[in-house]
């Protein structure tokens, strides 16, 4: 969900993506930072059991991941980043492997971080997720894990990114309430584009933590808070059609500096049968 999609994973996808001179690759110097594309939230939502349920997070990795059967596909765009007037795109796919119940699950994700005027450049990243309780989940992640065309241009200037992370959903009303239903949580920390903006300009290593809150306000939408480590973003999640697994998550992101529109999209489904 930097100037080159750094997740898209979880782990990875869920999910952000102007100049008159057209969609193309950011500088290799620029900010990690600036490019966020968050994760279609659907391995998110197909993990915590709700097979149908709004996002829980913008661009900030969770606890929750695809389990086995599951897949999902997601795209991203932005209009610009952070420092500079350029828009771009990415697109990803993920798969979910094993029972994060009874052992750990695997998520595998796959994205290209090529738009229309560059391609053939992207990576591949993974998590490893275990359920702990039937409303709270923590992972393990390394983003952009394996790169293509990590050269010059890179495949991506987000690098690559380790992280552990923790959700826990939270219930207000009672199953049978529709409204203000739940609130998640996300806490967790990471290196690489987690880092603080000062620690990435100065290419100095550390850990740095990030977050997210979301709050169900009906059954298809919720609102969302997101900090990457770096920058505040807020946003909704909507399902817009009934019974189907599509989720789209606009939002602001950058909201302490100078706010910029992201929005992404994402599709879970099924692979069971198909490819077993």
């Amino acid at each position: 969900m930097h100037g080159s999609l750094r997740t898209l994973g979880f782990a990875i996808l869920l999910l952000v993506l102007s100049t008159g001179e057209g969609w193309g690759q950011e500088p290799a110097d620029s900010l990690r930072g600036e490019f966020l594309l968050p994760l279609p939230p659907t391995a998110e939502v197909m993990a915590r059991g709700e097979r149908i349920g709004p996002g829980i997070s913008i661009g900030s990795p969770t606890g929750f991941g695809a389990r086995q059967g599951d897949a999902f596909v997601g795209v991203a765009y932005q209009a610009r980043t952070r420092t500079f007037t350029r828009q771009d795109g990415a697109a990803g796919a993920g798969l979910g492997f094993g029972d994060p119940e009874r052992w750990v699950g695997l998520e595998a994700v796959i994205t290209t971080f090529g738009t229309v005027r560059t391609c053939c450049r992207g990576g591949v990243s993974f998590k490893v997720h275990r359920r702990v309780s039937p409303g709270a989940s923590v992972a393990l992640g390394w983003e952009n894990a394996l790169l293509w065309r990590d050269g010059d241009p890179p495949a991506t200037d987000a690098g690559t990114s380790l992280y552990a992370a923790a959700t826990k959903v939270f219930g207000l009303r009672g199953s049978g309430s529709p409204h203000f239903s739940t609130l998640t949580l996300t806490v967790g920390a990471g290196n690489g584009r987690f880092r603080r903006e000062r620690d990435i300009l100065e290419d100095r290593s550390a850990i740095n933590p990030f977050g997210a809150a979301s709050l169900r306000v009906v059954d298809r939408a919720s609102v969302l808070a997101d900090w990457s480590g770096q920058d505040l973003a807020a946003g909704v999640s909507i399902i817009p059609l009934s019974g189907r697994p599509l989720f789209v998550t606009p939002a602001v992101a950058d909201l302490t500096t100078r706010p910029r529109f992201v929005v992404g999209a994402g599709y879970g489904f099924s692979y069971s049968g198909l490819l077993f």
